[in-house]
């Protein structure tokens, strides 16, 4: 539908025409199902526009639009398939659906309460987005001082009962975690009265069978 078009029923109407009294107005309103639209959007707006203001201020509001706008342009268009004041009207009943959304008086102002959106399937069932709370456990280092234990071998026990994980997993994380507890790095010579770190997460990163090599191998060498 051509805005040209638009303007010329917009115009009819404002001049008083309706579609019942106006065959001028039918010929445009029956050609497509879009002008029908168009018509009956049109007039929803007029309505709402109405039904906030009073007529009589309405109308007049209007005439003085079209004098002004008769005084401005005081000639007629280039263009004479465009009407100014065909083109105002349908500002005025336009704005009407945005004032009718968000109106208020000094007296009174309506609030504008956020509504949470309603998710449904396919099926018409309504739905919820949950969002996953990802905790993050914070990390706090275990310890134990070389005194009460007196071996690696012995400290290992201990954390492998703890943490569920063998000996030499456990062993391996000690030394790993602790090199400056070892006489000169040597496995075998656990130094006196030293706070022993003990972290699991060294020994879960490794296989049993790689931990119980790893373990052996430096029993017999400080490497």
């Amino acid at each position: 539908m051509k805005d040209t078009i638009k303007l010329d029923l917009i115009e009819l109407l404002e001049s008083g025409k309706t579609y019942e009294e106006s065959k001028e107005v039918q010929l445009i309103v029956d050609a497509s199902a879009e002008a029908l639209k168009f018509y009956n959007d049109y007039r929803v707006s007029k309505d709402q526009l109405a039904g906030f203001f009073d007529k009589d201020k309405l109308e007049a509001s209007q005439d003085k639009m079209s004098a002004f706008l008769d005084k401005q342009l005081n000639e007629t268009p280039a263009n004479k398939d465009f009407s100014y004041k065909g083109f105002a009207a349908m500002a005025v009943a336009a704005s009407a659906l945005l004032i009718s959304i968000n109106i208020f008086s000094p007296e009174e102002a309506i609030p504008i309460i956020d509504e949470e959106p309603v998710l449904m399937t396919d099926t018409g069932v309504e739905y919820e987005i949950v969002e996953e709370l990802i905790i993050e456990e914070v990390y706090e280092p275990e310890f134990v001082n070389s005194s009460e234990v007196s071996s690696l071998w012995n400290a290992g026990s201990l954390m492998a009962k703890d943490k569920d994980i063998t000996i030499h997993q456990a062993m391996y994380a000690i030394y790993k975690a602790n090199p400056d507890a070892f006489n000169e790095n040597n496995i075998n010579e656990l130094i006196a009265d030293f706070e022993l770190v003990l972290d699991d997460s060294l020994a879960f990163a490794v296989t049993p069978d790689f931990a119980s090599d790893e373990v052996n191998r430096r029993v017999f060498c400080s490497c």
